[in-house]
């Protein structure tokens, strides 16, 4: 495991494995500190070739509604034009974090994006490395 990118919203890793992690911190978020983040995790999916990654959601606050807009289209963009990616997602803790994610995800939804929710990080782990472009469960 490598950190390729921190900053207050959240922290980047490479696994030599062949995934990526985003783990998303606790409290308030800049918008533009979001996308700073963002932008690294997509510059590193296009330098490492990877197409998974396991996205920690459980200490963040919920999205705000232009949080959720932003992200959506960035991951939907990100998709375009590339074999799909894979993506296992640690839901929130909070109530209210977990239907933001919920509705982050319905609004990003492409073929070119598989997203499964995990309460459990070894079953989300699990997932993701058995996972290949030829096979989804």
């Amino acid at each position: 495991m490598r950190l390729y990118f921190e900053n207050p919203v959240g922290r980047i890793y490479s696994y030599s494995e062949g995934f990526l992690r985003l783990e998303y911190k606790p409290g308030l978020r800049e918008l533009e500190e979001l996308k700073a983040l963002v932008r690294h995790l997509r510059n590193l999916f296009e330098h490492s070739g990877y197409h998974k990654i396991l996205v920690d959601q459980r200490q963040m606050r919920e999205f705000t509604p232009r949080e959720c807009t932003w992200i959506a289209e960035y991951w939907r963009h990100l998709a375009e034009n590339r074999p799909p990616l894979y993506r296992a997602t640690l839901m929130p803790l909070s109530s209210l974090a977990r239907l933001a994610s919920a509705n982050l995800l319905a609004m990003a939804s492409t073929i070119a994006l598989i997203n499964k929710s995990f309460e459990d990080e070894a079953k989300a782990l699990g997932w993701l490395l058995e996972t290949s472009c030829a096979q989804v469960s």
